[in-house]
């Protein structure tokens, strides 16, 4: 059954943060971070402010704040782990690509990363 509640499975020394989408919970996270600890990986994922419950709209929370709480996640790996992986799905995806710019990961994992950008001839759309 999937849980909406933020996990931390040890295992070895290489550890990897799970972050989540937008207006979504760790639950879409929770297969992944399972399979990932069976393998013999570290696996945290955490809530994001405003998202520990599934809600009908967006929460009142910035995306600062959610970036924050993901800074704070990452050092705690960092002070414990030899190396750190970040796996970012929708959302999650652009808060890992700006943790990526000013701290060292050793794998980033872009799982259905939605952007929009005009001029170079790439378009998503979320």
């Amino acid at each position: 059954m999937l849980l909406n509640q933020p996990f931390f499975l040890a295992g070895g020394q290489q550890a990897c943060l799970l972050l989540h989408g937008l207006g979504s919970g760790v639950y879409e996270m929770q297969l992944l971070g399972q399979y990932l600890h069976q393998l013999g990986l570290t696996v945290q994922a955490i809530h994001y402010p405003g998202h520990d419950e599934l809600a009908p709209k967006m929460p009142a929370s910035t995306w600062q704040q959610w970036y924050d709480h993901v800074l704070e996640a990452y050092d705690e790996l960092a002070h414990k782990y030899s190396s750190i992986s970040v796996i970012g799905f929708s959302t999650g995806c652009l808060l890992g690509l700006h943790l990526s710019a000013s701290f060292p990961l050793e794998k980033l994992v872009l799982l259905c990363l939605s952007w929009h950008s005009s001029g170079n001839g790439i378009t998503s759309y979320p």
